[in-house]
């Protein structure tokens, strides 16, 4: 090799990395700017005051904790008994190791449901 044949082969190399150095860094920027990083996770978690217990369901439904007991009841005879029903016809809720839980959007869809078609 010659010398002019090296400084050319150093100089492709030196102009390859700064090209790879700019690509990674604008990728980055782009990555960034696009997903939400971990410090945004509380912009899409559930707020606490939207996950309900069984008491808490009561008092935002405004009728006593027993009631939403027959409530549930009721509706679980209906789920036995019957077939498919409508996503909130019967009411929403989970049931974690024996404790009931509800969300409140969904409680408020039920109602909504129930409100225009009964």
């Amino acid at each position: 090799m010659n010398k002019n044949s090296i400084w050319i082969f150093l100089l492709s190399v030196i102009l390859l990395c700064g090209t790879l150095i700019v690509c990674t860094s604008i990728y980055a920027k782009d990555e960034k700017n696009s997903s939400p990083s971990l410090s945004d996770a509380s912009d899409y978690s559930i707020s606490q005051n939207t996950v309900l217990s069984l008491n808490e369901a009561a008092d935002y439904l405004r009728i006593s904790t027993d009631d939403l007991k027959t409530i549930i009841k009721q509706d679980e005879e209906k789920r036995t008994s019957r077939g498919p029903t409508n996503a909130y016809d019967l009411i929403p809720y989970v049931n974690l190791n024996g404790n009931l839980i509800f969300y409140r959007p969904s409680l408020d869809k039920w109602i909504e449901y129930n409100t225009l078609n009964k």
